[in-house]
């Protein structure tokens, strides 16, 4: 690897201003971070618990009044764009953060290989159902372009995969309560799913987008769950069963 490329992964956090099921997986996932950027009215979370971010970034047409006042009065560096643009604020918060890795690293973005970056999306659930939606495709393309992505409300979790790949998934730190664990066909084809530890498993399957044969399956206690693709690209989600 060159000298000037970032040789190790690096975690950046995302705060949007969606919903938050778990404070105590939200604290858990805001300390373990290299940078952590808020995206307009996320700013709501990070000032409950007292945490500040790197930046604040975004139109700030959402931010509560006490918010921001909280942001200025300790001086964080707000990057601000007109209400009237071609992306969401998430949007603006990735480009933002990937600006100020570099920035901290000395090098240029050029020189940023995805490979080296993880992007975790906290309060990305809830709320507008066009914006959740959104933030999940903008999720997949990031991960089609080579950067490791989680997306959570503090409990959820929502994992972009990209083809070829194996993901391990750790099981839920609550084991008292009910998990599902599905996989969503997002490319219009993905080959070759297979997993193990899963209730019900699979062995290269095909699935087509719109397939829910990957919903709504179970982990196996006391077993690994592992997900292989071949091809293509899918989410796959672990979350409670209501």
């Amino acid at each position: 690897m060159p000298d000037n490329l970032i040789p190790v992964r690096h975690r950046i956090v995302i705060v949007l201003s969606g919903q938050i099921a778990s404070e105590d997986g939200f604290r858990d996932l805001v300390r373990q971070q290299d940078l952590l950027i808020c995206a307009d009215g996320g700013a709501r979370h990070l000032h409950r618990i007292g945490r500040l971010p790197d930046r604040l970034v975004g139109d700030l047409d959402s931010i509560d009044p006490a918010d921001l006042a909280w942001i200025e009065r300790n001086q964080i560096p707000i990057v601000r764009f007109p209400s009237v643009k071609d992306e969401t604020d998430a949007e603006l918060a990735v480009e933002a953060s990937l600006d100020l890795l570099c920035e901290k690293k000395g090098v240029q973005r050029d020189a940023l290989s995805p490979a080296t970056v993880e992007l975790v999306f906290l309060a990305v659930l809830g709320g507008r159902p066009d914006h959740v939606l959104a933030n999940q495709l903008m999720a997949v393309r990031l991960a089609e372009r080579g950067f490791s992505i989680l997306l959570s409300d503090g409990q959820s979790q929502i994992i972009p995969v990209v083809g070829p790949a194996q993901l391990t998934l750790e099981h839920p730190a609550n084991p008292v309560q009910s998990w599902a664990v599905s996989a969503i066909p997002i490319s219009s084809t993905i080959t070759g799913l297979s997993y193990t530890g899963l209730k019900y498993p699979l062995d290269h399957a095909n699935l087509e987008r719109g397939s829910c044969r990957g919903v709504s399956n179970r982990p196996v206690t006391g077993q690994p769950i592992e997900i292989d693709l071949d091809s293509g690209s899918m989410l796959v989600i672990m979350t409670p069963e209501v």
